[in-house]
């Protein structure tokens, strides 16, 4: 228990000297850092205090202010942590009303616990505190199975943004929300179980809080690609009125676990900044009244006109991009290839989203794949990982999986069947 306490304070030491980027866009990201220092400070302090508060007999029995005080330490360090992933997610926000909200039911939950102390120790206290801890679980229950969700989206959100092999760098918040389930479940036992089951259970947490705080750092050298996709949807959603991605530009269906969406798409684009991406794009001229919104009156027709002719240039320079092959780029992301063709991020996935009926990631993803298996009939002695990267792909495993759910078959299979064939 000294050992963890140590640990965890030490943990937040580091966390409060880590430095990263003075950009605005890790601003979410240090506030994230904070609550997570925040979280090893009370944890640290938690253990400290069992091994001091009776250090002789602490092991054998369960005091009942030592209950108290586990209970309450738990809660408030859960209540840093939500705040830790939740930033991270963009889903929770650490403004002053949901943090005084928060803050305010630890309170209550600790007053209660410490009332327990006058009751009848042997019905009333017991079930006051058996109530406390019962809130304990329903906070983190409720609160990590909603940043599950809110992940999940973000997941398929990332599509329309980056290629699927971008998605390990923050498939570690996934990864660790399970883990923090399970740890809520495991601190549970802490408080009735004796010495031998504290420490495999500290053996547990220790391990899941360390790959918390390592995975955690090394986001930081890619938080601000990924920052960046975040706050862009955040800003097409507010833009668009809707709380996810354009929940009102028509259905949503789930192919080969991508999101798709139909061709269900308003005929012009969102204006931003009082010009629409196509506007801005072309050239095309717009009346802007007082309130810096677009009158396009006058000019609609104008700019209906002028869509095909773009959309027709937009996939003359898609189809040069693709004969140079540059969709094999490892870890290439829209914001790349819309650089390159001189269009916007926004229209680019829209154009997309409509022309193929596929997200960005799965419109690299089948390029690849067409790639990979010209170069299975054509190279049929080189290995499975060579092919992988010549084509982009960042492993073998991650390979495979996209092959096979592309293809329907794993890509040793097909490759064994379509040399056969030629043979």
């Amino acid at each position: 228990m000294q050992f963890a306490g140590v640990l965890y304070l030490s943990f937040a030491f580091v966390l409060c000297l880590y430095k990263t980027p003075k950009r605005e866009i890790y601003k979410t990201y240090r506030r994230s850092q904070r609550f997570l220092a925040l979280n090893y400070l009370v944890m640290g302090t938690d253990c400290l205090a069992w091994c001091f508060v009776r250090p002789d007999v602490w092991w054998l029995s369960l005091d009942p202010i030592e209950e108290i005080m586990d209970t309450s330490l738990f809660l408030l360090a859960a209540i840093f942590l939500t705040f830790f992933f939740g930033n991270l997610l963009g889903n929770i926000k650490a403004s002053t009303r949901n943090l005084s909200l928060s803050l305010a039911l630890w309170l209550l939950n600790t007053l209660l616990s410490i009332s327990s102390l006058w009751m009848d120790p042997s019905l009333a206290g017991p079930l006051v505190r058996r109530v406390s801890v019962m809130v304990y679980f329903i906070y983190i229950f409720y609160f990590m199975f909603r940043l599950l969700q809110v992940y999940k989206h973000r997941d398929r959100m990332l599509d329309q943004y980056f290629t699927r092999d971008m998605h390990q760098f923050v498939h570690w918040i996934y990864r660790s929300i399970l883990l923090m389930l399970f740890l809520g479940a495991v601190a549970a036992f802490t408080l009735t179980l004796g010495v031998v089951g504290n420490i495999i259970s500290q053996v547990y947490i220790i391990s899941v809080n360390s790959y918390i705080v390592i995975s955690f750092i090394n986001f930081s050298s890619r938080f601000d690609s990924i920052g960046e996709a975040f706050k862009e949807f955040e800003e097409d959603a507010m833009m668009n009125g809707s709380a996810g991605l354009s929940q009102n530009h028509g259905s949503v269906a789930i192919r080969y676990g991508y999101e798709t969406y139909s061709n269900a798409m308003p005929e012009q684009t969102t204006t931003i900044f009082g010009r629409s991406s196509e506007e801005k794009e072309e050239g095309v001229s717009a009346e802007i009244d007082k309130d810096g919104v677009a009158d396009k009156t006058e000019s609609s027709p104008v700019v209906h006109e002028t869509r095909h002719s773009k959309e027709a240039k937009l996939e003359q320079r898609i189809n040069e991009w693709k004969e140079e092959k540059l969709y094999l780029t490892d870890q290439i992301t829209i914001n790349d290839i819309a650089e390159r063709l001189g269009t916007d991020r926004r229209y680019l996935s829209r154009f997309i989203n409509e022309r193929y009926g596929i997200n960005f990631s799965r419109w690299i993803s089948e390029m690849r794949i067409e790639e990979a298996k010209r170069l299975m009939e054509k190279e049929p002695d080189e290995g499975m990982e060579w092919v992988a990267l010549q084509t982009g792909f960042s492993s073998l495993s991650y390979f495979s999986k996209v092959f096979s759910q592309v293809v329907g078959v794993s890509p040793k299979k097909w490759r064994a069947s379509h040399v056969e064939d030629a043979q």
